[in-house]
């Protein structure tokens, strides 16, 4: 297809490599659970009705509207490499970073940089969000300075990955072991919900 909004980056026998790693990482990493924006956090799939709770039960609370999110499975999100601190108005070291220090993010830094080499498309990042089981909604990524780079890691089926492109027409790619490159800040996109095992997705840009 044409004036696609994503472009399939190939890989050789050393971004073979670094998945592995990556991937052998994440399994044993300890991501938390953790309510992302708004706008991301509707499609992910709702808690069993035993243990959901009503309008009603909440309504006494000071922001009574945020039940929603109560009676939502809450996605496991990282950020590595840098993050920007709101408070102080600066860029800070990622809490993952500052504990366990740069090895992870410097593994999924030059594997991005191994593929804008073999792609020939010049790609860099200075942060990434590692997600476990997040299935997003639709949105743009408003303060990504870059195209991102997303890829897909582990054994689960289907949750492929919407991208609209300037027509807002959907575009579907499975980005299991594929990664993709696209502009977040752009065109919207959202992942779609995937069964059986365990859905990793890195995506990596500048800030």
């Amino acid at each position: 297809m044409e004036n696609e909004p994503a472009t399939i980056l190939i890989l050789d026998d050393e971004c073979k490599i670094y998945l592995e790693k990556i991937y052998k990482y994440l399994k044993v990493l300890k991501i938390p659970r953790g309510k992302r924006n708004d706008d991301t956090m509707r499609n992910q799939p709702a808690k069993p009705l035993e243990k959901q709770i009503t309008p009603e039960s909440v309504a006494h609370l000071k922001h009574p509207n945020q039940y929603l999110f109560r009676n939502i499975i809450l996605p496991e999100t990282i950020p590595v490499g840098i993050r920007y601190n709101y408070y102080k108005n600066i860029y800070v070291p990622s809490a993952h970073d500052r504990d366990y220090g740069t090895y992870f993010f410097k593994l999924i830094r030059n594997f991005i940089l191994h593929l804008g080499k073999i792609n020939n498309v010049d790609i860099d990042c200075n942060t990434a969000t590692l997600n476990k089981d997040f299935v997003c909604s639709k949105h743009k990524d408003k303060m990504n300075k870059s195209k991102s780079v997303l890829f897909g890691l582990g054994d689960y089926e289907d949750g492929e990955t919407i991208i609209y492109d300037d027509d807002d027409v959907p575009c579907k790619y499975n980005i299991n072991n594929t990664p993709i490159m696209f502009d977040g800040a752009k065109y919207y996109h959202e992942v779609l919900p995937f069964k059986n095992g365990t859905r990793y997705s890195i995506v990596s840009y500048m800030i």
